[in-house]
């Protein structure tokens, strides 16, 4: 019985222990500047801080298409501020972005020009975009999404709760678990034709016409 009781305890430690850890996202505001040959569209979009959204497009033109995200981090109870951000790897010449205060990015935001620049160490908000131009019969796909699982692509924006140390509260200390990581894509396809195979797929029917090939010559042989 004591040991039940023990092993209660410390589950329930255990358990305290990592939800004190827990990261929370908080959402301030999201929004999405639409610049198209119909029109501009500004407006806020229904996102939870975590997750993806995506907008199509057919008319052919010239299009600026970006996204705004503020997003507030916070783990250990620490309060949500101060932030650290940063890139990593190499973006697509069409993707532009900029990281920092809010304010400070919220002008270029709103005219479309993003400045590819990253300051942090208070609030950080990130905004990114993609420019592009349509044919006739060609429709887009654009995509923007915040994750805390590591991306897998060429390219990322990295969102990172801090604490100030004590005693002069001078120094940042990137905390454990507490990253999230932006990402978007743009997917541009011509209308009617036949998607490309991957290489995946060239392989699997390479190594088909082998093992035929090796069947038929054996029953030569027989």
């Amino acid at each position: 019985m004591k040991k039940m009781i023990t092993l209660m305890i410390c589950t329930l430690l255990l358990l305290a222990a990592t939800s004190a850890q827990a990261l929370v996202v908080s959402n301030s505001s999201t929004y999405l500047n639409e610049i198209t040959p119909s029109g501009d569209a500004l407006g806020p979009e229904v996102f939870a801080g975590l997750g993806t959204f995506s907008r199509s497009y057919s008319a052919a033109g010239s299009y600026n298409i970006l996204a705004f995200i503020d997003n507030d981090l916070d783990v250990q109870l620490t309060g949500f501020y101060p932030e650290m951000a940063g890139t990593q790897g190499s973006f697509d010449d069409r993707f532009s972005y900029q990281v920092g205060d809010p304010f400070d990015i919220a002008g270029n935001f709103l005219a479309g020009s993003l400045d590819n620049s990253v300051t942090s160490g208070g609030d950080v908000a990130v905004a990114m975009g993609w420019r592009f131009d349509l044919l006739a019969g060609q429709t887009a796909q654009v995509s923007f999404g915040a994750s805390d699982i590591l991306p897998l692509g060429p390219g990322y924006i990295w969102h990172h709760d801090a604490v100030l140390l004590e005693p002069d509260f001078q120094q940042l200390e990137l905390l454990p678990d507490s990253i999230i990581y932006y990402v978007s894509s743009l997917r541009i396809e011509d209308a009617g034709t036949n998607p490309v195979p991957e290489p995946s797929t060239f392989i699997l029917f390479g190594s088909a016409f082998s093992i035929f090939a090796i069947y038929a010559r054996k029953r030569k042989k027989i």
